[in-house]
């Protein structure tokens, strides 16, 4: 028995507790705690009519028992204490009287209780006059006969206030310290009368005088005031704990939705192929594996010859590819080798051609030094031939040694030039030997390896194609084969199997259900509402998740909303609210984080707040609606 269900059993013992009460104090106890236990009840089960009557009703209780505790005080005060009629002066009628005025004779019917505010009244067969704040004609009230049992007359001008019979009933309820006071009266008229005596001063401290003019009016009661103020308290309280705390606390829905369901979209894995089941398929809740695998299926009567053509095909294809792939890979290494040994030709001739270039400058030099002194010891010929010293034909020698040597000279910075182009062609990958051809190891060799790198690539891309050809041929087999070859089952890794519908070794059809799955990390939440409610929902507000049996409250959002004639059943969801009937909406929420949860809760009770909607807009709703 749940805490909700044993409240209402105590509420219902302690109702039938108040009806049993025979006096009224313990009466208002015994409701006051069933108030008490009718409001934990309500709040437990979500009974918000419940909740609001017991709402109001405890402080109009209390209030109640207040008053009662205050009138036994009353009495008992009244019984031995003093007695103030400034309370019932508001009930009773005004009279003006005049001197000689007779209020009342003799035998007269006793229709009215008196009291005297101003002046003075005397009761000549008891001998007595009354003084103002007096209380008189009790005694024919109460009497047998009701009758008055002596007259009344005004001595002088003042005010006397009545109350009709009629209306003492009331009073005395209202003001049980008067019947008390009237009692009193009576004894003390009985003893009186008895003994001959003067009667006892009941009335002390009673309002002496009141003045002409500021006696009270009956219409502008205190008493009314009173009771306006009461009823004003018993609603203001009532309404404070039961629209404030819900309104503007959380929200309300929360004693309304408590019928909402955990659930998750409901998907189903079927069978692609007509045949048996292989493989047993996994019981209800367990968790499916990372391959995915539900169940196999096989049809022992499938012809596979084409399938199998079709993947061998493809199995070559992808080993012409691997093998074409290999010989590349081997050329490249070929060709990087190539290039490693090209590079290292390359700086041996840059290397030569930097000696070549460095001895031909060297040459160049001593060439001009000898072109310079060939030249010198020509013009000294040149003169000693001019004085008849030297012969014409030593001097000849001479302009031809200078001639050769200049002619040599030239020839050897020819040389220079062309070695230094050379050098700086090479700079630049061109490599030209001195007879202008190129060397056999920087393009002949690494050009074959390059064009076979080449030649490869094309039939590379060939193979791919052929693969390509293959898969598509290979599927279009499978396909052929779907009707009657062995076929996988498959659920999302990580999902969990909510019902398993087939079992090892039975006979399935194509798209025949094995086991239906739920992915508990994509929680949702099925909350019976009212339309007006729905119609104040959109997608994405915000709403408050409590699963039954947890403390903590899970934060979601509205997904969508549908009508009575639309909504989702046991085909669309793993689990659907118990609250639903015909006239109820649909709404749909979904949690924001749910991979916090140890457990898959789909199926739990829950409750469903929307902070966003309240107690004020669901009114002005309503209000539109009708």
């Amino acid at each position: 028995m749940t805490i909700g269900e044993i409240a209402g059993y105590v509420a219902s013992v302690l109702v039938f507790a108040t009806f049993y009460m025979k006096t009224m104090v313990p009466l208002r106890i015994v409701g006051i705690l069933s108030n008490i236990a009718f409001i934990t009840y309500a709040s437990i089960e979500g009974l918000l009519p419940i909740l609001i009557l017991h709402s109001a009703l405890l402080p109009l209780n209390l209030v109640r028992l207040s008053q009662l505790r205050a009138q036994l005080r009353e009495i008992g005060e009244a019984v031995v204490g003093d007695f103030s009629i400034r309370p019932i002066l508001p009930l009773m009628k005004s009279h003006k009287m005049a001197a000689g005025d007779v209020i009342f004779r003799t035998g007269d019917p006793a229709d009215a209780l008196y009291f005297l505010a101003t002046g003075s009244i005397a009761l000549p067969e008891v001998g007595t006059e009354l003084q103002p704040g007096t209380l008189f004609g009790e005694f024919g009230l109460f009497s047998p006969s009701g009758r008055r049992t002596a007259t009344a007359i005004a001595k002088t001008d003042g005010t006397i206030m009545s109350l009709q019979q009629k209306d003492i009933l009331g009073t005395l309820i209202q003001h049980p310290r008067l019947g008390v006071l009237l009692l009193r009266l009576t004894t003390a008229r009985f003893l009186e009368n008895a003994e001959k005596g003067e009667p006892p001063n009941i009335i002390r401290h009673v309002d002496k005088v009141i003045e002409p003019g500021k006696v009270p009016s009956a219409r502008a009661a205190s008493e009314t005031r009173s009771n306006l103020r009461l009823w004003a308290a018993i609603l203001i309280v009532g309404f404070a704990v039961t629209s404030l705390g819900l309104a503007f606390g959380p929200s309300f829905y929360f004693y309304l939705e408590r019928e909402s369901a955990v659930t998750a979209w409901l998907d189903v894995a079927t069978s692609p192929i007509q045949g048996t089941i292989v493989s047993s398929p996994p019981q209800a809740g367990t968790q499916i594996g990372e391959s995915g695998l539900v169940a196999r299926v096989t049809n022992v009567n499938a012809d596979t010859s084409g399938q199998l053509r079709a993947q061998a095909d493809l199995d070559n294809a992808r080993a012409e590819l691997a093998r074409l792939n290999n010989y590349k890979d081997r050329m490249q290494s070929l060709d990087q080798e190539w290039q490693k040994r090209t590079d290292d030709y390359a700086a041996g001739f840059r290397g030569n051609l930097d000696i070549a270039i460095n001895g031909l400058r060297r040459e160049i030099d001593l060439m001009r030094q000898r072109a310079t002194l060939a030249k010198a010891a020509m013009d000294r010929k040149i003169a000693l031939s001019t004085a008849g010293a030297v012969s014409e034909s030593s001097q000849e020698n001479a302009r031809r040694d200078l001639l050769d040597l200049q002619e040599l000279l030239a020839a050897k910075e020819k040389q220079l030039a062309g070695a230094q182009l050379r050098r700086r062609l090479a700079d630049q990958g061109v490599y030209i030997e001195t007879d202008g051809r190129s060397p056999d190891w920087a393009y002949s060799s690494r050009d074959s390896i390059r064009l076979q790198i080449e030649q490869l690539l094309a039939q590379i891309t060939d193979a791919e194609s052929n693969i390509e050809k293959a898969v598509k041929d290979l599927q279009a087999e499978e396909a052929a084969l779907s009707n009657t070859g062995t076929a996988l089952v498959k659920a999302p890794p990580g999902s969990t199997v909510w019902v398993r519908v087939a079992n090892q070794g039975e006979a399935v059809n194509v798209g025949s259900p094995i086991v239906e799955w739920v992915d508990c990390g994509s929680l949702l939440v099925d909350v019976p509402a009212s339309n007006v409610l729905a119609g104040l929902l959109a997608e994405g507000m915000a709403a408050h998740i409590l699963i039954e049996g947890e403390n903590r409250v899970h934060k979601g959002s509205v997904l969508f909303t549908r009508g009575p004639g639309a909504k989702l059943t046991d085909r669309e969801l793993a689990a659907v609210a118990s609250g639903h009937d015909a006239k109820t909406a649909q709404v749909i929420v979904r949690f924001l984080h749910n991979n916090e949860m140890e457990t898959c809760p789909v199926g739990r009770a829950a409750s469903v707040t929307f902070p966003d909607v309240g107690l004020l807009k669901l009114v002005k709703a309503l209000f539109r609606m009708n």
